[in-house]
């Protein structure tokens, strides 16, 4: 994490590396639940919930180098912050000679599902004014910490807030 944090933190205007406690009863170790940590943790330093993006990533995750750009232009001037912005995402295929024919033929089939998704998946941002919204005043709220599947699962919290949510497909 902090190996990331270095090279990443002169890219954006914070980078903050939160660790989720392993002793949170109802919490599900997981991504659901560290993503759910992190929006504790950020809340006290957001001032202007209104200009802030939330990114949530795997260390593994590869963006296109012009992704980030396109976010804040988009987020600049849209009217509203009924969105999620997902990647173009290109998922199993960094060890795909390493592992089992079996894995290799299920990650190829995933990355077809992916080339148009009706869902977000594992790499996404959200407005975090949309994540006070979809948690009722609370972005923390917004993700249900015992949940494994974060990525369609806020989305589905979303649409369920507000029908409008939209999901807007960058490079």
């Amino acid at each position: 994490a902090e190996a990331l944090r270095q090279q990443f933190d002169s890219q954006f205007a914070k980078v903050l590396v939160s660790v989720h406690p392993s002793d949170i009863e109802g919490e599900t170790a997981g991504k659901g639940s560290n993503f759910v940590h992190a929006l504790r943790v950020v809340a006290s330093l957001i001032t202007d919930p209104s200009s802030c993006i939330i990114h949530v990533a795997d260390s593994d995750s590869m963006y296109h180098q012009r992704y980030f750009t396109a976010v804040n232009a988009d987020f600049c001037i849209r009217q509203d912050d009924a969105v999620c912005y997902q990647p173009m995402v290109i998922q199993g295929c960094l060890n795909i000679w390493s592992v089992p024919a079996f894995s290799r033929l299920s990650s190829i089939s995933a990355t077809v599902d992916l080339i148009d998704p009706p869902l977000p998946h594992s790499t996404f941002s959200y407005p975090y004014s949309r994540l006070q919204r979809i948690g009722k005043g609370n972005a923390s709220l917004a993700q249900d910490a015992d949940v494994m599947c974060e990525d369609f699962h806020l989305f589905l919290n979303g649409i369920l807030e507000d029908p409008t949510l939209d999901i807007k497909f960058i490079p």
